[in-house]
């Protein structure tokens, strides 16, 4: 059996979750997932900013998020 590991940051985006619709303004998922109090990955992208959850647009602190890791990405552009 091979094991891969793949250098880099993961982002997830957890969708179409409803509880999600209700998050707080500084909020970038809902504490009502499972896997953000129990799994170590998870945890890991929650404390990277690097897990989100969304019900059917993101909120503005999402896209800001988003749009930060993007910019950095770019090299600091100013326009993503």
């Amino acid at each position: 059996m091979y094991r891969y590991c793949i250098p880099g940051d993961m982002i997830w985006v957890y969708m179409h979750h409803a509880e999600s619709r209700n998050l707080q303004q500084d909020q970038l998922y809902s504490d009502d997932i499972y896997p953000t109090k129990r799994q170590p990955e998870i945890l890991a992208l929650c404390g990277k900013d690097r897990f989100l959850s969304v019900a059917q647009t993101l909120s503005a602190k999402q896209i800001q998020t988003l749009t930060d890791m993007f910019q950095t990405l770019r090299g600091g552009a100013q326009n993503v």
